[in-house]
């Protein structure tokens, strides 16, 4: 199914839904490259190490009130009418500094079980589930 099938995107990224299955933590996002009406959101999901990093970009960007933008590598998956693009690889286009930051946060994510009540942020307290509080968490405890 992989084969043939590549695709990059590059736009910015909004984060819609967190959760698990069958032990795999993913988080779904629409990249936005385009206007809608044109068909320029895609849905991007992201596994793994690459949905930990992909927390670790939105929560800090969000934390800055900043948008976050990427380039998206992966391939099309698709079925019934519904599709979307699996990420083997997502960059982020953020400044130095956040990048950083990002850092920081991925390796506070890594280090407990599920998503952690707060975070630092560049010596902020960042409360995750505020930060978060237009995203769907589902599944086995992220």
């Amino acid at each position: 199914m992989k084969r043939y099938n590549q695709v990059i995107l590059d736009g910015q990224m909004s984060l819609r839904r967190i959760y698990t299955i069958r032990g795999v933590l993913a988080v779904e996002a629409i990249l936005t490259t385009d206007l809608a009406v044109l068909g320029g959101d895609h849905r991007v999901v992201c596994e793994n190490d690459l949905a930990l990093e992909t927390l670790g970009f939105v929560i800090t960007g969000r934390a800055h009130s900043e948008a976050v933008y990427a380039t998206i590598h992966g391939w099309l998956w698709s079925a019934d009418e519904r599709a979307h693009v699996v990420a083997r690889e997502v960059v982020f286009h953020v400044p130095p500094l956040l990048r950083e930051q990002a850092v920081s946060v991925m390796r506070q994510l890594r280090k407990g079980e599920g998503l952690p009540a707060v975070v630092a942020v560049n010596g902020w307290q960042v409360n995750v589930r505020e930060v978060l509080a237009d995203v769907e968490i589902s599944g086995a405890p992220v």
